[in-house]
């Protein structure tokens, strides 16, 4: 830790503080005329001689302090690597839902990663998230290294950039429940396809229909009969091959009976599932619905995390699962941001002046009392 200067030629001020000094040198006496009788008796005398002292020291020591402490003021004082309070510092990525704020343990500090780094409960309102990277960048490389930060984001990020979210230190990624824009909002349209669900995509499809963020409208028939150009996505189910089919959705999902016409290769992972790449902008899923070949099924989430590879696996360039967005620790992008002490220099020097006239004003009135 050290301090560093802002403005090093504010100490030039420092040259005033010799006015104390001259003028507490100054003869405060004041010589009057005294009539005695005949002097002329009295013989020539050298006149005597006193030592020069400072009067009313004490005074002088605080007036000094006062011109010190502006000086220093002047010069913009700074401490480098201040090492912060140990704050917990919570940073909300726009589209949070305010529900689940309200469970999350409390924090020392709560900002919005919104222009102006808002703090009110109003900001949830707030879903453009255009600058949240670069304001999340910003923050974990300027703030204390002893502080904490949590980061709560949606299930979906908004907002992304094209560089890849590397931030200065290790931060809390917290993913929570996204906030629904209302409850009028149009649900997005997924057509089925193929074979009968099986009980495991069965429930999950009724647990979406329970939840307001994940509710979808079901648009079932069979292998032959067209999608409509609406749906947003498609989910195959079957281990044949998906028909080509007019006014297919973008992504698609192909859910297998059994592994045998799994392709070969290393599958991708997103949201926990396996999956390997298909044609068309397809997927297809590494293994069956069923506890033996897909454990996750048994998770209180697979509903989620099955609507999330459905329609969140292809997003755009800033638009991606907050899962597979949690940033990259990069030590060399630490800049913290060294503690501006001019405020608590002005604090101490308003202090010093009261305490100068205070003392000032006392001498004064046992001069006039004495």
């Amino acid at each position: 830790m050290s301090l560093s200067l802002l403005w090093p030629a504010g100490l030039l001020a420092s040259l005033a503080l010799l006015l104390p000094i001259l003028l507490h040198r100054l003869p405060r006496r004041q010589s009057t005329l005294r009539r005695f009788a005949a002097l002329r008796y009295i013989g020539q005398h050298a006149a005597p001689r006193q030592r020069p002292r400072l009067a009313e020291w004490p005074l002088l020591c605080l007036r000094l302090l006062l011109l010190a402490v502006l000086t220093l003021w002047l010069a913009a004082p700074r401490w480098l690597d201040w090492p912060g309070l140990g704050l917990h510092w919570r940073l909300i990525w726009p589209g949070v839902s305010t529900s689940s704020l309200a469970t999350l343990p409390s924090a020392d500090r709560s900002l919005w990663l919104v222009p102006g780094l808002p703090a009110e409960p109003r900001a949830a309102a707030i879903t453009d998230a255009r600058q949240s990277a670069s304001l999340l960048r910003e923050l974990a490389t300027r703030l204390p290294p002893a502080d904490r930060i949590s980061v709560v984001v949606p299930e979906v990020l908004e907002g992304l950039d094209d560089e890849v979210l590397r931030l200065a230190r290790e931060v809390d990624w917290v993913v929570v429940a996204a906030e629904v824009p209302n409850a009028q909002r149009q649900m997005p349209l997924l057509a089925i396809r193929g074979a009968a669900p099986g009980p495991w995509l069965a429930a999950a499809l009724d647990a979406w229909q329970a939840d307001a963020r994940l509710a979808v409208r079901l648009d079932r028939g069979g292998p032959e009969q067209p999608v409509p150009a609406e749906a947003e996505s498609l989910l195959w189910i079957g281990d044949a091959a998906a028909p080509r089919w007019a006014g297919a959705p973008g992504p698609w999902l192909q859910i297998p009976h059994g592994p045998d016409a799994a392709p070969t290769g290393q599958p991708s992972e997103l949201f926990g599932l396996h999956w390997y790449p298909l044609a068309q902008r397809g997927a297809r899923l590494a293994s069956p619905l069923s506890p033996q070949a897909t454990p996750a099924v048994l998770d209180a989430d697979f509903p989620r995390r099955l609507h999330g590879l459905i329609f969140q696996r292809e997003t755009g360039p800033g638009r991606a699962p907050a899962s597979a967005a949690a940033p990259q620790a990069d030590p060399a992008r630490r800049d913290p941001a060294p503690l501006d002490l001019q405020e608590l220099l002005a604090l101490l020097a308003g202090l010093l002046f009261i305490a100068e006239r205070w003392l000032s004003s006392g001498r004064r009135l046992a001069r006039s009392t004495g």
